[in-house]
């Protein structure tokens, strides 16, 4: 994820032809999907499209919308995972270049015939809503005792195939409509194509609440697809009834158990301080962001493996809390920062609370919400020296180094990736 600064540049693009229809299409169902500030950065990108055909800075479109650089950029992965928008990037001579290349929506059918759209339209709207959106979208009824007396091509133009006109193979380059593929953390593709390789259940088996769940311990763990089949097979009960059949808690002792002895890099001693530059809080924040709570935990406590109590507690936080992984690693931060590196499970439950009712889900929102929360019990404990609020860092980072030791640990992170790919 690069963060956006007013000074830099954009360019937006059209990937498929767009109609007013598509307009009411995102309205109605997308709407309810992605919120109402990334509808309006939809349109109003199509809108200056429209306008401007020139590359300008993202100042005017801020401006135009009055919004800033976090909430421009929260909307826009919103899109991104709908699959209305693709972003491009490009850094040449300090001179940052962002495209943004707009895609139609699915067609009403497609996005009802989606498991994973009308799936989470029945969890926003309720199923009663969800099923009146379908029937505004449904095809009119064909005439019934009519005769179908449409005139063919061939009856009206008899074309001559054997003509060389018809076999001049012309280069297209006209545009279509291209539908944008959604952005999921968990391929299940993948992972049914494993379950199927080992023969062991149908699809049908799992009910959704479950695949669910089956993600949700995946995405806390930092486990692939492929891995989380197996393990899941391991869990599972056929004689069991349906919504009972995997075994969540041994899942999540396997899952444990199998991330206890996975190869990850050795960090430097000390690579967990807070660091105090703005470039490495921003780097700090992509770490949180792109990491698993249990990769992140072992970042922090310098590559040693996480307690079971540890990883149970972050299990906790997780399915009752609902707190997405960004969040629990900025909760974890914080109260490794605060405790003198002990995870205390009361204490981070009583924390992870607020922040759940706060509703925050990024990474920067709750590290600003935990720094508001400090400030404010120091200032209680009439101590006097304020600390600086993070959120102004991913809007511009400045040009300094990280330090020391956060810079270590990044390289490595950024290595790790690189050989994981």
């Amino acid at each position: 994820m690069e963060f956006i600064s007013p000074e830099d540049f954009l360019e937006i693009r059209f990937a498929s032809i767009l109609t007013d229809f598509d307009r009411k299409i995102v309205c109605e169902l997308y709407q309810p999907l992605i919120g109402h500030s990334a509808l309006a950065v939809y349109f109003t990108l199509w809108s200056e499209h429209e306008r401007y055909l020139d590359v300008f800075t993202h100042d005017h479109l801020f401006a135009v919308m009055q919004i800033n650089a976090g909430a421009f950029t929260k909307a826009k992965a919103a899109l991104e995972a709908v699959g209305l928008l693709k972003t491009y990037y490009k850094k040449e001579n300090e001179i940052r270049y962002f495209i943004y290349e707009l895609y139609a929506p699915k067609t009403p059918y497609e996005f009802f015939d989606d498991a994973l759209f009308s799936g989470l339209l029945n969890k926003y709207l309720g199923e009663k809503e969800a099923r009146r959106l379908s029937t505004y979208f449904q095809d009119e009824e064909k005439p019934q005792d009519y005769r179908d007396i449409t005139a063919s091509f061939i009856e009206v133009f008899n074309p001559n195939f054997d003509d060389p006109a018809f076999k001049l193979g012309q280069k297209n380059d006209a545009k279509g409509r291209v539908v944008g593929k959604a952005t999921v953390s968990f391929d299940f593709n993948v992972f049914f194509n494993e379950i199927k390789d080992k023969g062991a259940l149908q699809q049908s088996a799992l009910s959704q609440p479950q695949l669910t769940e089956i993600e949700r311990i995946a995405m806390l763990y930092g486990i692939d697809e492929e891995s989380m089949a197996n393990l899941v097979l391991h869990a599972y009960h056929p004689e069991a009834v349906k919504e009972e059949r995997v075994d969540f808690y041994r899942l999540g002792t396997l899952c444990r158990e199998e991330t206890k002895y996975k190869n990850v890099w050795k960090s430097q001693k000390g690579a967990n301080a807070m660091p105090t530059s703005s470039a490495a809080i921003a780097e700090k924040i992509k770490l949180m962001e792109e990491s698993s709570p249990k990769d992140y935990l072992r970042f922090k406590q310098n590559n040693t493996i996480p307690t079971k109590p540890d990883l149970v507690l972050i299990d906790d936080i997780s399915s009752k809390l609902g707190l997405t992984n960004p969040v629990i690693n900025a909760l974890v931060d914080y109260v490794l920062e605060v405790n003198k590196n002990i995870l205390s499970r009361a204490l981070t439950e009583k924390i992870g609370a607020s922040l759940a009712r706060e509703q925050i889900t990024t990474a920067i929102d709750a590290m600003n919400y935990l720094r508001k929360i400090h400030n404010s019990g120091r200032r209680s404990a009439k101590t006097v020296t304020p600390e600086p609020e993070i959120a102004p860092v991913p809007e511009t980072v400045p040009n300094s180094k990280p330090d020391a030791d956060f810079a270590s640990l990044m390289d490595k992170y950024k290595k790790k990736n690189e050989e994981g790919k």
